[in-house]
């Protein structure tokens, strides 16, 4: 290193110790930028606002399970009847069929 360049490095430093920036932030700028990023870890929209909710109405392993319970319970409902709706489809399906083989001339149900 020369010993112009320890000059000027003094001289730098000198100057970047002595300068302060001027600029002003606005108002409650810290709030917002919390704020900001709060919502960011959050996230928003309706997934969020629905897993909020689970979060704080079950937090507690009772409440969860009884909510879990009665989830698997709305499932196991809804796939019966279902079952049911398409065993009586399929039912009325092979009546016809059978009926029909057994008679060719019947006309054909819809």
């Amino acid at each position: 290193m020369k010993p112009n360049e320890r000059d000027e490095d003094a001289v730098l430093s000198g100057v970047l110790r002595a300068w302060s920036p001027k600029a002003e932030l606005p108002a409650r700028f810290p709030a917002g930028v919390w704020r900001r990023i709060a919502d960011a870890d959050a996230g928003s929209g309706f997934w969020a606002t629905i897993r909020q909710w689970l979060e704080v109405r079950v937090n507690r392993p009772a409440v969860a399970g009884v909510f879990v319970a009665a989830l698997m319970g709305l499932g196991v409902t809804t796939g019966y009847w279902h079952a049911r709706r398409d065993s009586a489809q399929t039912e009325s399906a092979l009546q016809a069929r059978y009926l029909q083989s057994v008679d060719p001339f019947l006309p054909a149900r819809p």
